[in-house]
């Protein structure tokens, strides 16, 4: 099981956040100690970790990407009496790609093809971007900053898999990711 780690002590005082299936509304809680499940009938939706700054410090705040080893193994130390554990992500869903040609439909919807690793893929895009470049994208599902997921589109045919990030900057963008491997997760290399 995966979850998406979340923590704001602005926001929430010391309590890390972990939503494993955010469409669905909790209905129950059980409280064990600084850890509270939240269910939808007998299904794990949430986990609260109360307190969490005795286990584990936290210096960012908002979605945290990419949790590193110990960060999951304190999580799974803390959850071992309730026979939880969760997987390490594979990726955090933010990837390096190369970007291959533009791809308009009639109703003036932008695609991109892109190559990530050995696969062509179609993302959605809100421009044009340069050709011969790299960027960035989101696949479907990835959860984005403003708290919406990635959904997958099909507009004539089309299918995308993702969406190119339109980022402020292509410039700097490019300069930056320019030496960075295809495929690479852009939140393990920042």
């Amino acid at each position: 099981m995966v979850a998406d780690f979340f923590y704001n002590h602005h926001a929430f005082k010391d309590i890390l956040l972990a939503i494993i299936h955010e469409d669905m509304i909790p209905n129950r809680l059980e409280k064990n100690d600084d850890i509270v499940t939240l269910y939808h009938d007998e299904m794990l939706v949430g986990i609260n970790f109360l307190n969490i700054s005795k286990t584990i410090k936290i210096y960012s705040s908002g979605k945290i990407f990419l949790p590193n080893r110990a960060f999951i193994d304190a999580i799974n130390a803390l959850l071992v009496k309730q026979n939880i554990v969760f997987d390490v992500p594979i990726n955090s869903g933010f990837l390096v790609v190369d970007i291959l040609k533009p791809i308009c439909s009639k109703d003036n919807k932008m695609f991109v093809e892109t190559q990530l690793k050995e696969h062509k893929i179609i993302v959605s895009s809100k421009r044009k971007n340069s050709l011969n470049s790299k960027g960035i994208i989101a696949l479907n599902g990835t959860l984005l900053e403003n708290g919406t997921r990635v959904k997958e589109q099909v507009l004539e045919g089309i299918k995308s898999e993702g969406i190119l990030l339109n980022l402020n900057d292509d410039e700097i963008l490019n300069e930056e990711i320019k030496n960075l491997p295809n495929g690479s997760d852009f939140y393990s290399l920042i």
